[in-house]
């Protein structure tokens, strides 16, 4: 197991709004001896997509790419797109490797919007 380090610093807000039908994505660039961590994403469409979606954040941990995936929408549009997942302990990726947070195109006329709290 590894143990958390780079927890004490600056949380740094980031954000990704593209067009309608656009995949929103963020990724904390790999950074020499640094390490990424994620303590928070949150976002949603502007309308439920009336489809199954789902939010994917890709890490690698201990040498090993790992995907994370978490359903933020389904076939039910009566159902909220709306989705705020906090990380306690944070996740942390290994040192010199990036973490990649994605939200899938929403559909026609519809736009996602991610934000991720990172340090």
């Amino acid at each position: 197991m590894q143990g958390i380090i780079n927890t004490g610093s600056v949380a740094v807000p980031k954000t990704a709004v593209p067009a309608d039908n656009t995949p929103a994505v963020i990724t904390l660039a790999a950074a020499v001896d640094e390490r990424n961590v994620l303590d928070k994403v949150f976002g949603g469409y502007d309308d439920n997509p009336g489809a199954e979606k789902a939010l994917t954040i890709v890490l690698t941990v201990a040498g090993a790419a790992v995907t994370l995936t978490y359903p933020v929408s389904s076939d039910d549009i009566t159902l909220d797109s709306r989705f705020d997942l906090s990380f306690d302990p944070p996740l942390q990726g290994d040192a010199n490797t990036a973490i990649t947070i994605t939200l899938p195109a929403g559909g026609a006329a519809i736009a996602g919007k991610l934000n991720a709290i990172t340090r």
